[in-house]
């Protein structure tokens, strides 16, 4: 029998989905420094990502995790909160024009919790490279080019959660609200594991980085080993279940 923690919380359940962490969306990041981005480079480069929001601002855009930097265009990858909506973007060079897919239609709502997964798969064209998951569902997204990168390059820039560095000192595109339960995969996670995900069912394999579990910390539980910093956000019993 699968236990659901979003339904079911208790000691019994997996140690994920009863918490979160709140960003003000002013000064608030959790980064991992310069993380090594051999899971995400290459032309053959095969990852993804899951996570629980609850956005409490809707307008503008912030970044909900991502090895970028507003400053000279430095992009690796972002999951973006776009308005009411979620893109995923990506830099085949860096200081070069980006190439992003955005989900179509308004699929946050402010104060709602939302599971939001991506895959990225450098193996296809670029097209068909990212699938977007709302709520355990395939979503509906359209591809708007600026560039044609073939691939996602690395830098110095930090991995994070919840913004990323306008400077060494600064952090810009803040989200605003509450995240829990962000994952990156070694590999393109199915849209089986997506459903699974978004309905309390725990997957890890291949999970390469798993922050912000049941514990009031910022902890790296999966097999990077890549522990956060946290810069101003707090822990909070607000929860997705």
């Amino acid at each position: 029998m699968i236990i659901n923690p979003y339904r079911f919380a208790g000691a019994d359940v997996p140690t994920f989905g009863s918490w979160s962490r709140q960003f003000d969306g002013n000064d608030d990041m959790v980064h991992m420094g310069d993380v090594d981005g051999s899971v995400w480079q290459g032309a053959s480069a095969q990852f993804s990502g899951a996570c629980w929001i609850k956005p409490t601002t809707i307008g503008g855009n912030a970044i909900i995790m991502g090895k970028a930097r507003v400053a000279n265009a430095q992009y690796e990858w972002a999951l973006e909160r776009i308005g009411r909506t979620v893109r995923f973007l990506w830099a085949g060079a860096l200081n070069a024009s980006t190439y992003w897919g955005e989900v179509t239609g308004n699929v946050l709502t402010a104060n709602v919790w939302t599971h939001v997964g991506f895959s990225y798969d450098g193996t296809q064209a670029l097209a068909d490279r990212i699938k977007i998951y709302i709520d355990g569902s395939l979503a509906t997204f359209s591809d708007l080019s600026a560039g044609t990168p073939s691939e996602i390059q690395n830098s110095t820039q930090p991995l994070a959660i919840g913004g990323t560095y306008l400077t060494d000192t600064t952090v810009d595109f803040e989200f605003t609200g509450y995240i829990a339960d962000v994952r990156i995969y070694d590999e393109v996670v199915s849209a089986t594991e997506f459903a699974n995900l978004d309905a309390g069912t725990d997957y890890q394999t291949n999970l390469w980085g798993w922050w912000f579990t049941d514990n009031d910390d910022v902890d790296d539980y999966g097999s990077g080993g890549n522990n956060g910093t946290n810069l101003n956000s707090t822990y909070s019993t607000d929860s997705p279940f």
